[in-house]
């Protein structure tokens, strides 16, 4: 009797060993699917970003590309102004308690 209660527990338990490792098996190809969907958009956009494969994109998304690409440019020029300014403000002769002529012409 014992020996029939362990065979049907062997049994049992190797089904569902069986059935955890396909389970695991369909989520993991799940999940490589979607990574992978979601790869090759990130990999669409980049392109499209560099200006490659434009003539696949609608209308709609050319203006949203191009919205995109003047608000990053803005943001550079931004940066790069207010480091430019920093720089200027550095050049501060505190001997003389004059601005140096290159941040007088940025500031005004």
């Amino acid at each position: 009797m014992t020996k029939t209660i362990e065979r049907y527990r062997r049994c049992c338990y190797a089904s569902r060993d069986n059935n955890d490792a396909e389970h695991d098996r369909q989520i993991g190809h799940e999940e490589y699917s979607k990574l992978k969907a979601k790869y090759e958009s990130l990999m669409d956009s980049q392109r499209h970003l560099l200006g490659e494969d434009l003539g696949l994109l609608s209308i709609k998304e050319l203006q949203n590309l191009e919205k995109m690409l003047e608000g990053t440019l803005s943001q550079a020029r931004q940066r790069k102004l207010s480091d430019y300014l920093e720089q200027s403000l550095v050049t501060w002769d505190m001997g003389h308690g004059t601005w140096d002529r290159r941040a007088t012409l940025l500031v005004f």
